[in-house]
């Protein structure tokens, strides 16, 4: 009875955020202790053809890349193939980015996997300049881009502050991502498949398109309906500024950006959340140490009482929170409108992926998901 009810509280809130055209289309996945219990695909992968969104319908994944990746490290840490605490100047020796004062200050792989090393996302005024002046990727921009040149134009935009001394979401994961290149001599998605996809027989999910006949057509906020993005689009939420070429993917030039660089399914993505949440893939060490707030605590846009641990946010403090959810709570988005969570206390696992931004990332709409998933269970 109550996936039932719970049920009927996720189609209300799916069904109002397509018909108010908050979003465009979206795919949903919700499941506890393993068991799907909701599973819907609504509204529409192209506005101008009219054409539905499927289940299997290929999204990009942006930020959902950065778990996948961030698992995989941890992976390569428990082989002793990557130094969590070693300068990542051992791995690429010409990354050597300056503070405003010209020192060149040793950044640690850990520092960015856990976004303390000092650099940006190139999204504020003075940092979205810095990145166009440098010619910077943010892993979603600038088709065509190979990891070495990417590296080298990173490596020229100011950093922010010293490692370790603060918190700034970055683009720090495509940094581990070419550190991952050089210790495995292979494209970074190479080894996402033959590590994570592979052994949890996720198919469509990874850093090259299976059928782009499938990919969905991207929107961003705007009155009275969300508008298309284009390539080289410029999305704006408040003062920031993100620039976008969702044809990026299909140039088999562009570096697999570990911070951004995926593409795939909802139910590939639901697959390999099952398996963080069920604790495989790493040993309980690697776990808990990305289980646990390593930094930024109060900085995630999602609110009081949360910090940031390795690949994600982790909930802190629900009260403070004014969240349902369980302490110690997973979550993170996708710049192109994505939202999940894992609750593991309760064992639920909750996905979004949708093709309108940034409704579909942080908004009432994932407030609302949240809470009808609760309390639709309760029931």
């Amino acid at each position: 009875m109550a996936a039932h009810l719970m049920a009927a509280e996720v189609d209300a809130v799916v069904e109002r955020a397509i018909v108010e055209q908050r979003l465009v289309g979206v795919s949903v996945m919700v499941s506890v202790g393993g068991q799907l219990l909701y599973r819907r695909s609504a509204g529409l992968a192209d506005r101008n053809t009219g054409r539905p969104l499927p289940d299997d319908a290929i999204f990009l994944l942006a930020s959902i890349t950065k778990p996948f990746v961030s698992v995989l490290a941890m992976q390569l840490a428990e082989a002793g193939q990557l130094d969590l605490a070693a300068p990542i100047s051992e791995y690429l020796p010409d990354f050597r980015p300056a503070l405003l004062d010209g020192k060149r200050p040793d950044i640690t792989v850990l520092q960015l996997l856990t976004h303390t090393a000092g650099l940006s996302y190139g999204m504020s005024p003075e940092d979205y300049a810095a990145f166009h002046v440098a010619g910077a990727s943010n892993g979603m921009d600038v088709p065509g881009l190979n990891s070495t040149d990417a590296a080298n134009r990173l490596a020229k935009v100011p950093m922010r502050f010293a490692p370790g001394t603060s918190w700034e979401y970055s683009t720090g994961m495509d940094v581990v991502g070419w550190a991952i290149e050089a210790v495995t001599h292979r494209q970074l998605g190479e080894s996402v498949a033959e590590h994570i996809t592979g052994p949890l027989g996720i198919v469509d999910t990874g850093f090259v398109v299976s059928d782009a006949a499938r990919l969905v057509i991207y929107y961003t906020n705007a009155s009275p309906k969300p508008q298309v993005v284009h390539e080289g689009s410029v999305i704006v939420a408040g003062t920031d500024r993100n620039s976008v070429a969702p044809g990026r993917i299909l140039d088999p030039m562009s570096y697999h950006s570990g911070g951004a660089g995926m593409v795939g399914t909802v139910a590939g993505v639901w697959t390999f959340l099952e398996a963080v949440r069920t604790g495989r893939l790493l040993d309980a060490e690697s776990w808990s140490r990305m289980l646990t707030v390593q930094a930024g605590m109060d900085k995630i846009p999602i609110g009081p009482g949360v910090g940031f641990g390795i690949g994600w946010a982790v909930l802190d403090d629900p009260v403070r929170n004014g969240s349902p959810q369980s302490r110690g709570t997973l979550n993170w988005a996708g710049t192109y409108g994505h939202n999940w969570f894992i609750d593991s206390t309760h064992e639920i696992t909750v996905v979004s992926l949708s093709n309108t931004t940034p409704a579909g990332m942080f908004s009432d709409y994932t407030l609302q998901l949240r809470d009808a998933v609760y309390r639709g269970l309760a029931q």
